[in-house]
């Protein structure tokens, strides 16, 4: 299972349709936190490059 992942700060991954950078943490495979790559709107609110989000502020139940 996957426990976490470094992604260079030029570089992102796509987790429910955001783009993470830095270290990025998981549960047993289910994202758990991680950096945000770019100005991105999470949850219906506008968030800014670099702020940490959570798998919770991801999920559908919660806009994301």
């Amino acid at each position: 299972m996957l426990e976490h992942l470094s992604v260079n700060t030029a570089a992102f991954v796509v987790i429910e349709g955001v783009k993470l950078t830095g270290w990025i943490d998981f549960n047993c495979g289910l994202f758990r936190n991680g950096q945000l790559f770019e100005d991105t709107v999470v949850g219906g609110r506008q968030r800014q490059h670099g702020e940490q989000v959570s798998g919770d502020d991801l999920s559908p139940q919660n806009g994301g």
